[in-house]
């Protein structure tokens, strides 16, 4: 049957709203590619795709942004690499330092002054002491044990033990993190678990690496079948939301092993509860420009009934889009209003199919559609602008401190 008048007036005229519609959204990437580069997919691929006036296309694995600042411009220098390694390369590549041997630690001196162990605990009496013993084998005596108000003794074993005891404020880990940091006096602060997953050894190691950073995260690379399977894929998509939401790089956010400048738990503002704590700390680090480093270690099998349930995975990736809103709330919201891009489309795709096919039209749905496909492009673009002026306020930051310092 041949297509009727009214009908074909009307094909070309949506063909060319549509071609009208993608012009307008690209014309700011297409014009930036004749007088600087655009970079594309370095957010979703290994390696990066840089465009230039010559619409040569350079793939790399690495970017490495040098920025120099000065009251009068900020210089962008990018340095690329010729060659991409694979995921397999970078793993092989990663070197897990072994446990040094106790007589290596006593041979170097560590200050009581200068590093404290806290140690959150909560009905932790099979393990406490282990966990003492082995620190202090390692030279580590300046410990300090929060107590959540176990009914089990665990205060009175790390009493015993020679560890400094006292009660939280408040319930959960993140007030006892809160209440460590008006006891702390050195200039450095280790928080561990005290279920014996965490192996001391790897505490120098964190130690020398903090002093070039703001935070030190015992990731947790080796032993992670010790790990359950749920938790460990709970981990990953926490972790993976963490980069994305702050520009991060990191592995395992949520490691019960880190250390930082007493003074940054001091500064921090109570975002969130529990078991949270480890993301919010990172969270306020990555937000002020901080370096945040990490130390791969070995996870040991639990000793003692597990205290992380299933359901706060779901509580700690809240928190995380908590954190995001309250240090990062444009891209926040611009990455949740891109989420009409779905719904858009799939309006789309069923006015085209009713029309083409059943001849049947909905020119309100159509619309509809047509304005928040629009809106959902425009929110993405604009999500990904503000995560990479996010970035470049953390590097310039970052520089600006250096200069500082020096």
């Amino acid at each position: 049957m041949p297509d009727s008048p009214t009908r074909s007036a009307i094909i070309p005229t949506v063909a060319m709203l549509g071609i009208a519609i993608i012009l307008a959204l690209s014309r700011h990437p297409l014009l930036d590619m004749f007088y600087s580069f655009t970079l594309i997919s370095h957010l979703l691929l290994m390696y990066s795709i840089l465009i230039g006036m010559p619409g040569n296309s350079l793939i790399s694995n690495t970017l490495t942004s040098y920025i120099e600042c000065s009251a009068q411009a900020v210089a962008i220098d990018f340095k690329i690499t010729k060659t991409r390694r694979t995921k397999t390369e970078v793993n092989k590549s990663i070197q897990v330092p072994e446990p040094c041997a106790i007589s290596d630690y006593r041979r170097i001196s560590y200050s009581n002054e200068e590093l404290t162990i806290v140690i959150p605990t909560l009905n932790e009496a099979d393990a406490i002491g282990k966990v003492i013993d082995e620190l202090k084998k390692y030279g580590y005596n300046n410990i300090l044990v929060v107590d959540g108000r176990s009914d089990d003794g665990t205060a009175k074993i790390a009493k015993e033990k020679g560890a400094y005891v006292i009660l939280q404020e408040g319930t959960g880990k993140a007030d006892a993190i809160r209440t460590a940091a008006r006891y702390v006096k050195t200039p450095y602060v280790l928080v561990m678990d005290g279920d014996y997953t965490y192996d001391p050894a790897y505490i120098r190691d964190m130690l020398e690496t903090v002093k070039d950073a703001d935070e030190v995260i015992g990731a947790r690379v080796y032993g992670r079948e010790n790990i359950p399977l749920l938790n460990r894929l709970g981990n990953w998509i926490i972790t993976k939301a963490f980069n994305l939401l702050f520009g991060t790089k990191l592995r395992d956010v949520c490691s019960g092993m880190w250390m930082t400048r007493t003074e940054v738990l001091r500064e921090m503002l109570p975002e969130t509860r529990g078991f949270s704590i480890e993301v919010e700390v990172a969270a306020n680090i990555a937000s002020s420009a901080g370096l945040i480093k990490e130390v791969p270690i070995r996870y040991r099998r639990r000793i003692g009934k597990p205290k992380l349930k299933r359901i706060h995975g779901f509580s700690i990736l809240k928190d995380v889009l908590k954190l995001s809103w309250a240090y990062n709330p444009v891209f926040f919201i611009f990455a949740i209003s891109s989420l009409v891009l779905l719904p858009s489309l799939s309006v789309l795709a069923w006015v085209a199919f009713e029309f083409f096919f059943l001849g049947v039209k909905h020119h309100v749905w159509a619309i509809i559609g047509i304005v928040g496909t629009g809106v959902g492009i425009i929110s993405l673009l604009l999500s990904i602008m503000a995560l990479y002026i996010k970035r470049l306020e953390y590097r310039i930051m970052s520089k600006l401190k250096r200069l500082a310092k020096e």
